[in-house]
Parts: structure tokens; sequence; C-alpha cells
């Protein structure tokens, strides 16, 4: 994964430190985390038009950065208690959209951790047929 990238996320969570309260600042680091997981499992081969490999780097280069960036660029007094929408803060929206980004981050997760699991069951089948069941062949 390109440094640049991991500056950046590691940047945002700077900017962000004591502007928002702990389980922002906490989903912010797991989103982050996932993130350079994800980032960094990335084969040099994948296919640019997947849907996936697509939002992913979204949300690296995009997406996280333009929520939290549009947040900080507002008073840190008001964004905590002016409401903004439907009597929500800033803050509060900000969360929100946080929450969606996690869910999507864990849902990728999940989904690679599903296939390596996967991929881990194959190659245990291929141990099993070679060595388990035809053990005594040698012997014969």
């Amino acid at each position: 994964m390109p440094l640049p990238v991991r500056q950046q996320l590691e940047s945002l969570q700077r900017r962000v430190a004591g502007r928002v309260d702990v389980a922002v600042a906490s989903k912010i680091s797991g989103i982050v985390e996932a993130l350079l997981i994800l980032l960094s499992r990335l084969p040099q081969d994948a296919d640019p038009s997947d849907p996936n490999l697509y939002n992913l780097r979204q949300i690296a280069h995009d997406y996280l950065p333009g929520a939290i960036e549009r947040y900080l660029a507002l008073p840190p007094a008001l964004a905590r208690t002016e409401p903004v929408s439907q009597g929500k803060t800033a803050h509060a929206l900000l969360a929100e959209q946080l929450d969606v980004l996690d869910r999507t981050l864990r849902d990728m997760l999940t989904s690679l951790y599903r296939h390596d699991a996967q991929g881990l069951l194959v190659h245990g089948r291929f141990l099993r047929d070679k060595f388990v069941e035809h053990a005594d062949d040698w012997l014969k």
C-alpha cells in the first residue's frame, strides 16, 4: 500500500483528536485500521472495475477524508451543540456517517476472512486426500 495513503489517514486521526468524543475517535481509528488491512491485501493485479476495490479506494481517498474535513471546517463549539438537521448536531451526523463506513468495511473484512478461511478448508481437504486417505499406499 502506498505510504501517502497511510500518512493521509494518520493525519486525519491527529487532526480530529480532541475535536470529537472518545466514541467517534475510536470509530475513526477502527475505520483506519480496517482500511489499512484491506488496502494492504489488494493484489497488484486487482481488477480496477471491481466495485469493492473502487469503494475501498473511495472510502480511503474521498469518503472518510471528506466527512472529517467537512466536520473540521465547522466551528468546534457549534459542531457539538447546534442542530443541523432533524435536531442532530454536526457531531452526531459525523458519527452516523462513520457508522456507515465502519459497517461497510467490516462487511469487506468479513468477506475477506471467509474467502481466506475457504482457502484454508480447500487446502486441508487436499492434504487429507493426499496423505491421510492414501497413507498406506507406499507400503504396498
